[in-house]
């Protein structure tokens, strides 16, 4: 029988490393980081000074009705938010040459309840190196194609083609003022831009028009009212009828919240007449032909300052 013999072995002892504390190295610049850092900031003031001129042809070379104002009551005029419509940011994308791609739609998408429906379109815009992604939607829930003042229409009455033309505007429109930084512009700033504000047009969401009182209105021999308002806002709608025809209609509000009707082209002499009286803020004489329909009545105007261009 072997012995087994247990070897223990004893454990040296390491002797502990001293630290020495030692300061750190004082933190230096190199030349390249510091040209690069000039260069950077060089450029992004060049970049910014060429958007600027950009940005201030495009504002300059906007028609009337091409800017958009949805007022808002809480706010001073210079700080209402303006916007560009699909007519003008077509124009845009064809001047400074944005670029388009991977355009997807359309896409019918239809409410739970099967009762409305949405189409879709979406694609790829670049301007320089710079892309971004918009998405356009228009359906029968919007106001301007699903609405009439008995309600809200049976799908069968809606132009559906309308709602797919909507669509593809609104995805262009949103992928051209996003790139360019054209969104919710305040109207100090386009003023800055040697913008005319009284091209601007102007839609009110407070409350509901209210009617006309005849009795501050002269009546002529043909049956029609003559009357000097103060323009409060102008709203301008754009629509094809059902036999294809384009049309043009221009909403105008009068400090008492009456709403008339101005079926003409922007560079119709009543239309430029009424802009230039809201933009001194002085009253102007309109003919007025006063139609009612159910419980609704209509005030179409016929002639501004005497004019019936």
């Amino acid at each position: 029988m072997n012995d087994k013999t247990i070897v223990e072995t004893e454990a040296l002892e390491q002797p502990e490393l001293e630290i020495i504390p030692t300061a750190p190295e004082p933190e230096m610049f190199a030349m390249d980081n510091v040209d690069m850092v000039v260069q950077i900031a060089d450029r992004i003031e060049k970049y910014a000074a060429a958007m600027d001129t950009i940005l201030r042809t495009i504002v300059k070379r906007a028609y009337v009705g091409d800017i958009v104002v949805h007022r808002d009551s809480k706010k001073p005029d210079d700080d209402q938010r303006a916007n560009f419509g699909a007519a003008a940011a077509e124009r845009i994308a064809a001047f400074v040459g944005i670029q388009e791609k991977n355009w997807k739609g359309p896409v019918k998408e239809w409410s739970d309840d099967h009762k409305h429906y949405t189409y879709l379109y979406e694609a790829d815009f670049g301007f320089g190196n710079r892309w971004i992604h918009s998405i356009g939607k228009a359906g029968t829930r919007d106001k301007f194609f699903g609405k009439s003042k008995e309600g809200w229409k049976p799908l069968a009455e809606v132009q559906e083609d309308h709602i797919r033309t909507a669509a593809f505007r609104a995805c262009r429109k949103e992928g051209v003022r996003q790139i360019l930084g054209l969104r919710n512009i305040p109207v100090g700033k386009l003023q800055e831009m040697g913008f005319d504000v009284s091209r601007i047009t102007s839609v009110d969401f407070e409350s509901g028009s209210r009617k006309l009182d005849t009795s501050t209105a002269e009546k002529t021999e043909s049956g029609t009212l003559k009357k000097k308002i103060l323009v409060k806002s102008l709203e301008m709608k754009t629509g094809v009828t059902p036999a294809g025809k384009e049309w043009t209609r221009w909403d105008v509000y009068d400090r008492d919240n009456v709403k008339y009707a101005v079926f003409a082209p922007a560079n119709s002499k009543r239309v430029q007449t009424l802009m230039e009286a809201k933009a001194r803020d002085t009253e102007v004489e309109i003919e007025v032909k006063v139609k009612q329909q159910g419980e609704y009545t209509n005030y179409s105007i016929v002639s501004v300052g005497g004019s019936r261009e």
